[in-house]
Parts: structure tokens; C-alpha cells; sequence
């Protein structure tokens, strides 16, 4: 016998939610502000980390179904940040906005970031995948030119595919352009679109941020823009460590500004006059800086005449709150001690790391051998931490309250007792560490592997 079915009036049906249930416009707006600009800082993750962003879907889009009046919140949030990885999200926005005029100017962020495999080696697949990429390449380029205004614009070389844009004119946009994301690949055309970005730009450009930029040289014409105030040079996951001319050239070229964001890694200076640069920038904008990561690889004849020269430089940064560290790892905790003693006290987030942890094998003496290293090297944090709270109780770095070490995890070793007794007194001491660390205010955190830059989307 089939269920009855409750009777519901048509009034029942179409009465709108409750007075005192909705929410105040003002309150929603700031609830899906805080949504979109975390889809933002996740999305801008996946694409640093080379992962597929469509998997990561935008919260919002689940809101604005919600009913009538949160759709008319979220219409107008929707479009705040958008993100293209493939050729068929590159069509639906395309067509999208020709349909609606109205939603490019809800476009804040805009990123078109195509990752291409190799060509195929056969002629004929070869001849029609580079026809695919050039013809995506044509929509790109139409796309661009719809905008008539942005706030953040990134793109990756690949995404243009060797398209001829010094004849073009640049888009009326990049004039008032405030932040700028470019992705490089290993071929001259990305140094080539980098100087026709950076040498058409308007003043008004004040982020910079270039991932996997290793070779080549910039244009003879290039200049960075006047009022940058951010900077962040990320070189390739693939292991591409060697002279960057072409970032060298940037260190040089930004003395002239007022950094106060800088963040490099995947660097590696081989010789002292190779830092020099580097040095020389970090000298010119230390009384401005506020957020400052470095993680390079220096080889150990030169690191402690770097570290010195570091610790100079960060007796100068007095507007410095967020310090990030990774070097090489070191044995023995004096290289950095003269490093910590250096610490500015407006400090209030510290993060040290030591990159290159050894990594277990299976021959039985060469693991003992690796272990042994490796608990010297978790000795080297421990000591680290416990300089930095006794820095705090005596008053020096009294702002601090996060501080992350890239310690060691002794679980990763299957082989390895619980109960064997340098481990144990290890995590007895992390444990106090952590509770000093309370007391003073400080929230301690362990880890293996700590972010090797600063977060990009963190005030977009």
C-alpha cells in the first residue's frame, strides 16, 4: 500500500524563510568574503605544488543554491577569483562572459596556468597538438583583452605557447595591474614574457611573484617597477639548482624599490660572489622588510660567512615579524647560534628547517650510521628551540608566539624500538619544550618538513 503523502498548501510551499532567521546582508557578505578568499589561497597552493585545481571545488558554489537570498550574496563572489588549467574551462568562461557582459568587471583574479606534457613523437600527432596549443593559446590571448580591469593577473608561458606578444599591445589592464604571478618553463620564451610584463607595467604594481625561472637573461630594457613591495622567486621541483643570471639580474635591479615581502627559494649560490647580490638586496631593504624566507643551498666552506653576514643584516630589519630559515643541515647548532642571537625583537613567527634529512635505507650499518646522524641532527633543533624560549623569558623576542622546527620524526625508522632510550628522552624533552613553550606564550610546533616559501595569497 503506497504511503500517503503529507498535504502541503501552496503558501506553505513558496513562504519565504523567517524574519529571524535571515541573516543581515552585511554579515553574509563578510561570511563568503572569508570563503572565497580561502578558495583563493588554496587554489593558489595546488598550482605552486603542480596539482590538479579542479579537484578543489569553490565553496560558494554550494552557497548560492542555498535560496534566493544567499544567491544574491554569493552572485557577486562567484567570479572574485578564477582559476584555468584546461581547455575546457578556458571555453565555458570564455562563453560565459559573452553571454554576460556583466561578469567581467566581478573578476578580481584572474589565472590561466596550462601545464603541457612533451610533444608526441609521431608527425602527424605532433602537427595537430601543437595546432590544439597554439589555437588555445589564440583564445587565451582573446580572453585577456576582454578584461578592461584586474587586480591580480597569473599566467604560465606554456598558456601562451609561443605566441609572438611583443607586436601586440599589451592589454589596457596591465597599466593598473597591483599583483603579478608569471610561470616560467625552460625555454627563452618565458624570459621573454616576464621582461614584456614587467617592462609594460604601470606603477601601480606591488607584488611579483615568478615560479620556476632558471635560465636564460631578461630584456636589456627591463625594470622592475618603482613601487614594488613584494617579491617571490620559486625555482623548479625538478631539482633546477645552478647560476640564475636572470634572478641575479632582479636581486640588482629591485635595490631601487621598498621591499617588505621577500621570499626566495630553491636557490643555490655556489661561490661567496655569487650571494653577493643577494646580500646586497637583503642590506638595502632591511629596515622596510616585514616577512622575509630564504631557503638555499649553500655549501658549507661559505655558509658560516653567509650566516654572519645574515645576522648582521637582521640587527637592521626592526619592522621584521616573520622570519623563515632553510639551509643545508648542520650538526652542530653554533653556525646558527650567532644567527639567533641576531633575532629582531618585533619577531612574532619564526620557522627554521634543515633541508636534506637523511633518508633511511636497508642495509642494516648504513642506517645505524643514518640514524645515529640523524638523532645529532634532531639534538641540533632541540637546542634550537630551547635558545629561541629562553630568549622569549628573558625578554628579547617578546612579540613571539609561533615557532616551527623542522624537527625529525623518529616513526618514520619501521625498524626502530619505542622504547629505546635516546628516543624517549627526545620526546620527553619535546614535550617540555611545548609546555615552556606554553608558559611563555609561544605555540612550539615539530615537524619534518616545514613550507619551503611564504604563503603568496596571504593579503592578495
Amino acid at each position: 500500500m503506497a504511503s500517503k503523502r503529507r498535504k502541503t498548501s501552496a503558501k506553505t510551499r513558496t513562504a519565504p524563510p523567517q524574519e529571524e532567521c535571515v541573516l543581515p546582508v552585511e554579515l553574509l557578505d563578510m561570511i563568503f568574503l572569508e570563503l572565497a578568499e580561502m578558495y583563493n589561497y588554496h587554489t593558489t597552493e595546488l598550482i605552486y605544488k603542480d596539482a590538479i585545481v579542479y579537484k578543489f571545488p569553490n565553496p560558494l558554489v554550494a552557497c548560492s543554491a542555498i535560496n534566493r537570498h544567499w544567491h544574491a550574496v554569493t552572485n557577486r563572489l562567484l567570479y572574485r577569483s578564477v582559476t584555468i588549467t584546461d581547455y575546457e574551462s578556458l571555453n565555458l568562461f570564455r562563453a560565459a562572459t559573452k553571454n554576460n557582459k556583466t561578469l567581467l568587471p566581478l573578476v578580481f583574479r584572474f589565472t590561466v596556468d596550462f601545464q603541457y606534457k612533451a610533444l608526441p613523437t609521431r608527425e602527424y600527432a605532433q602537427r595537430k597538438e601543437q595546432h590544439r596549443r597554439s589555437r588555445a593559446a589564440d583564445e587565451v590571448w582573446e580572453v585577456m583583452n576582454m578584461f578592461t580591469s584586474l587586480h591580480h593577473f597569473g599566467i604560465s608561458a606554456q598558456s601562451l605557447w609561443r605566441r609572438d606578444i611583443v607586436p601586440n599591445t599589451p592589454p589596457k589592464w596591465l597599466i593598473q595591474l597591483k599583483s603579478l604571478t608569471l610561470r616560467g618553463h625552460r625555454d627563452n620564451y618565458s624570459c621573454k614574457l616576464l621582461s614584456h610584463y614587467l617592462t609594460h607595467a604601470g606603477p601601480s604594481l606591488e607584488r611579483l611573484s615568478l615560479i620556476g625561472y632558471d635560465q636564460g637573461d631578461l630584456h636589456p630594457l627591463f625594470k622592475c617597477p618603482p613601487n614594488l613591495r613584494s617579491l617571490s622567486i620559486y625555482g623548479r621541483r625538478d631539482g633546477g639548482h645552478g647560476p640564475l643570471p636572470m634572478v641575479q639580474h632582479i636581486e640588482r635591479s629591485v635595490l631601487d624599490c621598498r621591499l617588505e615581502d621577500i621570499s626566495l627559494d630553491r636557490r643555490s649560490y655556489p661561490t661567496i660572489d655569487s650571494l653577493q647580490p643577494l646580500l646586497d638586496m637583503l642590506k638595502r631593504h632591511a629596515p622596510t622588510l616585514r616577512r622575509l624566507h630564504l631557503g638555499l643551498s649553500i655549501p658549507q666552506p661559505i655558509v658560516h660567512t653567509f650566516i654572519e653576514s645574515l645576522a648582521e643584516l637582521l640587527a637592521l630589519a626592526t619592522r621584521l615579524h616573520t622570519f623563515s630559515f632553510s639551509t643545508w643541515r648542520m650538526h652542530t647548532l653554533e653556525p646558527r647560534r650567532t644567527l639567533l642571537d641576531a633575532l629582531p625583537p618585533s619577531l612574532r613567527t619564526l620557522k627554521l628547517q634543515q633541508q636534506e634529512l637523511v633518508q633511511f635505507c636497508n642495509n642494516p650499518l648504513e642506517a645505524d650510521k643514518a640514524f645515529v646522524n640523524e638523532f645529532k641532527l634532531n639534538d641540533v633543533y632541540l637546542e634550537e628551540v630551547d635558545l629561541v624560549l629562553g630568549r622569549v623569558k628573558d625578554g628579547a623576542l617578546k612579540e613571539l608566539r609561533t615557532f616551527h622546527s623542522g624537527s625529525a620524526q623518529w616513526s618514520q625508522r619501521k625498524d626502530c624500538n619505542w622504547n629505546w632510550p635516546p628516543r624517549k628522552a627526545s620526546e620527553r624533552k619535546r614535550r617540555q619544550l611545548r609546555a615552556s613553550g606554553v608558559e611563555s606564550g609561544v605555540d612550539v610546533r615539530f615537524s619534518t618538513s616545514l613550507p619551503d616559501r611564504l604563503p603568496w595569497a596571504f593579503a592578495v
